[in-house]
């Protein structure tokens, strides 16, 4: 059974992470290690290869130039002047969308953001909602589907994750604090989860069509296949042999991904795999696909996609986890 709490919260945090990529994106900087991106938002869980991928981008795009700084030979990478750190305007900032409708809206103060930071869909929906004083995010974080489905809000002080309970014992401290009114929605991402269960419940009592039998065989040699490609490990093997690598599953820790390996191995997976593995050109690898091998016992292969809904990202538009199932294989995108 999903964990509502859990599926929320993966759902929102993987939202904010593509929401942060995006607008820091604007701003880049330069060092001696190579360019670097500048994260606005300090956000739930550890996003410390965001650096990277942005790092590929620039070079594939050129758009860093090597200059000598020392008679020794040494160099560093400068970029062009429209990429770099640009000191934004004081006041009310705001984008369009080429039909007129606003694309984005925040306030700069003594350099920073500050008061909401709001973005919308190009139909007009309220994209997300981010509450900022004097640059660091507190007060309230919420994000909207373009068809309205709201996730749960999330609460943050200076920088950090907070609960609800703990913000109002800070809002006593400090009345200055922003305050949120409470409004009921009936189109929530919790709601959604109950639909989806309940509709997943009527479909059960009728068996796999011949159709369906056909979709996960297919499914179950495909997640074959990629297994054998030169990209995918085992993933025991894969931290085993790290050595001083950097080896990644996603946001989980080594500590994590192993505990996760071994909760499955205790349910009856025979295998799990790491899919699609991606090297970065200081040898770090990075994936966030696990196939894991089903046993045969229905109880067992049930047991297995429970566990892993707590480690799932949401699917595609937040479309419950990002797991799918054949008969003998498991395929899931890790948190």
């Amino acid at each position: 059974m999903i964990k509502p709490l859990t599926a929320q919260l993966r759902a929102a945090n993987y939202q904010l992470a593509g929401e942060c990529e995006n607008v820091s994106q604007r701003y880049w900087s330069s060092s001696a290690n190579g360019v670097r991106a500048i994260k606005l938002f300090p956000i739930v869980g550890s996003y410390r290869r965001l650096r990277k991928p942005m790092a590929k981008i620039a070079k594939s795009e050129n758009r860093a130039t090597q200059v000598p700084i020392s008679k020794a030979g040494k160099t560093k990478q400068e970029l062009p002047v429209d990429l770099q750190m640009q000191i934004p305007k004081e006041g009310i900032h705001r984008t369009m969308f080429p039909n007129g409708s606003p694309s984005e809206e925040y306030t700069i103060r003594n350099g920073k953001p500050h008061g909401i930071w709001r973005s919308w869909h190009d139909n007009g929906q309220v994209k997300y909602e981010y509450s900022f004083v004097d640059g660091q995010m507190t007060g309230r974080m919420r994000l909207w589907e373009k068809d309205g489905m709201l996730y749960p809000p999330r609460y943050f002080f200076n920088g950090r994750p907070i609960s609800k309970k703990g913000y109002l014992a800070q809002c006593e401290k400090n009345p200055g604090l922003p305050r949120f009114e409470e409004e009921k929605a009936n189109h929530t991402f919790g709601n959604y989860l109950r639909q989806l269960r309940r509709t997943k419940r009527e479909q059960a009592k009728f068996g796999p069509t011949a159709a369906d039998l056909e979709e996960q065989r297919r499914f179950d040699v495909e997640c074959k296949v990629e297994t054998k490609k030169k990209s995918s490990a085992e993933l025991l093997a894969w931290f085993k042999n790290a050595a001083r690598q950097e080896r990644e599953l996603g946001e989980l820790s080594t500590k994590e991904a192993l505990s996760l390996a071994r909760r499955l191995s205790a349910l009856g997976a025979s295998k799990i795999w790491v899919a699609n593995i991606e090297r970065d050109v200081d040898g770090g690898e990075y994936s966030i696909r696990l196939i894991v091998t089903l046993p045969d016992e229905a109880a067992k292969r049930g047991k297995i996609y429970e566990l892993c809904v707590n480690y799932a990202r949401p699917g595609f538009g937040g479309a419950g986890p990002a797991i799918r199932m054949g008969k003998s294989c498991l395929r899931m995108y890790v948190v």
